[in-house]
């Protein structure tokens, strides 16, 4: 008799469990959230241990908007089953709306328990990014762009992760990934990558590999060459690389001949070197472009005074004695050839000659 009622209470139990359980999912499904609750707490009052009737009480929550029931719900959910992966999810939302930092935990435990979930491991990896946690934050990008091998946007963040952190040949290496990944119809990125991969070289005083960089890249952006060999020029007269920056000034020239200044300095360094022919050439295209170019009349006139025509060579002077700028060096240059002869002249060379030597030396 005792045996049969005892049997009795456990199929009223489970009646009640099936029963209460099918009410709440009912009333969830017509989100009518109130009475889901009540449905899912009598539920509860059965059975107590229920891991997947904590969850879907605390969802309910969630829907509801109430963040703090919602929270202890899952919590109690994932006490029974700290794996289970919806109940991470949802508590990871959850979590975030309350502005709580280990909500990353939740996800955490969700691409541990799926390696292949890449949605959850982007959240993830974004969510570290956000908070400034680079470390775990490249982490599970490195794993993105395993599990991901087409995705650039990974790849480059990785990159600058990499790059905020200081670890610049590691940020070299992952934007040489990028590059080698960039076929040339996706240009607008490999501009990107190759520019970023010449300030990086540049940074770790690779010159030679930097500017072979702003070469590839003056040659897949034509219209924007002048302004790489640009770089190039400044980056190698930062270093006093003189090789390096007259192959600057020779590409800057290709882009635009009618940058005179460029052509004036390429004049002078070759002038330096003595090779006075393509001095000749350089300068002589230049004047045909402005024959009153103070800087070139003033190359053209050493030029002239090295090959002995002299009276030439104080024409051009003459020319850009015109410049303010050029004014006292071309005057020195005139008086190197004919010293004055007056006293005053003498006394006006004297005044101004440590002023002229100064400026002439740095002209050069």
């Amino acid at each position: 008799m005792f045996a049969r009622r005892i049997e009795a209470v456990a199929i009223a139990s489970e009646d009640s469990v099936r029963k209460y359980r099918f009410l709440a999912k009912t009333a969830g499904d017509r989100k009518d959230y109130p009475v889901a609750i009540q449905y899912y707490k009598r539920f509860l009052e059965f059975k107590p241990d229920d891991q997947r009737g904590h969850y879907y009480l605390g969802r309910v929550y969630y829907e509801s908007r109430d963040y703090a029931s919602a929270r202890a719900s899952l919590e109690e959910a994932l006490r029974r089953d700290s794996t289970h992966v919806n109940t991470n999810l949802v508590l990871y939302h959850v979590l975030s709306k309350l502005g709580n930092v280990s909500a990353a935990l939740c996800l955490e435990r969700v691409v541990k328990k799926r390696p292949g979930d890449n949605k959850n491991r982007r959240q993830l990896a974004d969510l570290y990014r956000r908070e400034g946690r680079g470390q775990q934050a490249i982490s599970h990008y490195t794993q993105l762009a395993a599990n991901l091998p087409g995705d650039t946007e990974v790849v480059e963040i990785i990159s600058l992760l990499y790059e905020e952190a200081g670890e610049v040949s590691k940020a070299l290496e992952w934007r040489r990934k990028l590059a080698a990944n960039q076929a040339l119809d996706d240009r607008d990125r490999l501009l990107k990558s190759l520019d970023a991969m010449a300030r990086l070289l540049e940074e770790m005083g690779d010159l030679d590999a930097a500017a072979k960089t702003l070469f590839r890249l003056a040659e897949v952006d034509t219209v924007s060459r002048y302004a790489y060999f640009g770089r190039i020029t400044s980056m190698a007269a930062t270093a006093n690389r003189n090789d390096l920056r007259q192959r600057g000034l020779e590409g800057m020239i290709r882009a635009n001949p009618k940058d005179l200044e460029s052509v004036a300095m390429l004049a002078e360094i070759r002038l330096n070197g003595g090779d006075r022919i393509a001095v000749r050439r350089l300068v002589h295209g230049g004047l045909k472009i402005d024959p009153k170019h103070s800087r070139l009349q003033l190359l053209n006139g050493d030029l002239l005074a090295l090959e002995g025509a002299e009276d030439k060579a104080i024409a051009a002077f003459e020319i850009a004695k015109k410049d303010p700028s050029w004014k006292r060096v071309a005057q020195q240059r005139i008086w190197n050839l004919r010293p004055p002869e007056t006293e005053e002249e003498k006394l006006k060379r004297a005044f101004f000659g440590g002023d002229d030597a100064n400026q002439d030396s740095k002209s050069k």
